[in-house]
């Protein structure tokens, strides 16, 4: 007699001729399936973390009409989550909503050269602890994600021709911004450095074996001096790929192509990039490609970010004129004591101590 047998492994149904059966055994799939999505984002058939894409693009300039929805409609096509954007050529320091991401951005004070920023998915905008406008070329952005935050340093660097005390005053300030991170996050620089990197034996520890160049520029030296200076990896010349897919610039004549933009990270995270290539079908009118990376991470659960701010201070309280003086009094102490150094930095810290007093003196909100 013939016996239908379904295996679950193979996905497909078996015919097996056997006499001594009686009867048909019949096993199906379970129903059950492992959740494929955490806060929204996919995260694919089983998989309990998340991977995210984080690319980088220079756009020569986004001061053009419609050059901005192009390039929000280009990074939804591709499923970008967050780019570093450079030559953003808007003037001044802030934030815009375009289509479904916020861009963020620090152009020059004057005139439409230069900037830098990103652009992030609406999705991750309640994710965004931080964005600091350091300088026209460098630009800092932090994600709240666990068990670590990532912070990601968008750079531009000066071009190859540039003049060398440009560069060491670059490398200065970027070496100084970087050491200034907290120890306990994972960090990205990322961006146009117009550095070639090389495949000199010496340097495999910074620079692995898949750069699509022979030997090292001058930027390239800089970058590969850094990079072992911070004990990173240029991710970006560690992955073996097709010369097509590890070109990021491109000549206008059309008959030279450079892998002068980079994504670098600490040596002991680099096991969360799993892959960096380009994508040259990507169009925003730049002769730059999209640079991306399949990053894997885990993010804050949407109930932890709720418990984190949604603690409220009852201020019915200070209707009772002694719990009113009471406060009056700690938070005058407080300021009494505070040395102005840094605006950012003091109203972070004199924010968080009036919270702090008046979870004290004052007390929460009952739910």
């Amino acid at each position: 007699m013939v016996v239908v047998i379904w295996s679950s492994r193979l996905g497909v149904r078996r015919r097996v001729n056997n006499p001594a059966l009686k009867t048909a055994l019949v096993m199906r799939p379970s129903r059950n399936q492992p959740r494929t999505q955490i806060n929204g984002i996919k995260t694919g058939h089983g998989i309990r973390k998340t991977g995210i894409k984080i690319a980088t693009w220079n756009t020569l300039s986004l001061y053009r009409t419609g050059a901005c929805q192009n390039l929000t409609d280009v990074l939804d096509t591709y499923g970008i989550q967050i780019i570093a954007l450079q030559e953003i050529r808007w003037p001044g320091k802030g934030q815009l909503k375009v289509g479904k991401y916020i861009v963020y951005f620090s152009g020059m004070e004057e005139g439409h050269a230069f900037g830098c920023g990103f652009a992030v998915h609406e999705s991750l905008e309640p994710y965004v602890k931080e964005f600091n406008p350091i300088s026209e070329r460098i630009t800092l952005l932090r994600v709240d994600t666990k068990p670590l935050n990532i912070i990601l340093v968008c750079v531009h660097a000066p071009t190859e021709t540039g003049e060398e005390n440009m560069k060491d005053v670059f490398y200065e300030d970027l070496s100084q911004i970087y050491d200034k991170l907290p120890g306990n996050v994972i960090k990205l620089v990322i961006g146009d450095l117009n550095a070639k990197c090389g495949k000199e034996t010496h340097f495999m520890p910074m620079i692995g074996k898949e750069s699509l160049h022979e030997t090292s520029n001058g930027n390239g030296l800089r970058l590969i001096s850094f990079a072992a200076a911070k004990d990173m990896i240029i991710s970006s010349t560690t992955f073996p790929h097709k010369t097509i897919h590890k070109a990021t610039w491109k000549s206008p004549d059309g008959t030279t192509c450079n892998q002068i933009d980079h994504i670098l990270v600490q040596k002991r995270f680099r096991s969360c990039i799993k892959d960096i290539h380009s994508f040259r079908g990507a169009d925003c009118d730049s002769d730059h490609f999209l640079l991306v990376a399949k990053f894997r991470l885990k993010i804050q659960s949407d109930k932890s970010l709720v418990n984190k701010n949604s603690t409220k201070i009852n201020l019915e309280m200070l209707k009772d004129e002694k719990v009113q003086q009471k406060y009056i009094k700690y938070v005058g102490e407080y300021v009494k004591n505070v040395n102005l150094n840094d605006m950012d930095e003091d109203w972070v810290r004199t924010s968080k101590a009036v919270r702090e007093i008046a979870m004290e003196h004052i007390g929460k909100m009952k739910c």
